[in-house]
């Protein structure tokens, strides 16, 4: 099974299991919900593409840019400018000269505690 999913924390009062992609916020990201793409394809607005190349904690404009197991994702909440390539480790390697860590867990709104292990 690949990383297909985000848990999203910003501006809910609970947690909720998004796309991975947050970007561009214009993407129908939710047609790839429940959609298998053959190996080495990656599901970006209901369509199975090649996947881009990106680095873990690149610029990124779409999700499209970033590699299986990556999404691209704003780090700042509402800002699509601010989207880097975002790697998550928990169940998938981080690619060679990069680390996985709980780079700092998310307090919700609710006092949820998310981790999220991604590569930097």
């Amino acid at each position: 099974m690949l990383l297909d999913a985000d848990c999203n924390v910003y501006g809910v009062p609970v947690p909720v299991c998004n796309q991975i992609d947050g970007a561009p916020y214009d993407a129908p990201t939710s047609l790839c919900q429940g959609m298998l793409c053959p190996p080495g394809f990656k599901c970006f607005a209901g369509t199975c593409i090649i996947p881009g190349n990106l680095l873990p904690q690149e610029p990124c404009v779409s999700g499209a840019e970033c590699p299986i197991n990556a999404g691209c994702i704003p780090s700042v909440y509402g800002d699509p400018s601010s989207a880097l390539c975002t790697y998550f480790c928990a169940y998938a390697p981080c690619p060679p000269g990069y680390s996985c860590s709980n780079h700092s867990p998310v307090l919700s709104p609710t006092g949820f505690v998310v981790n999220m292990w991604t590569c930097h």
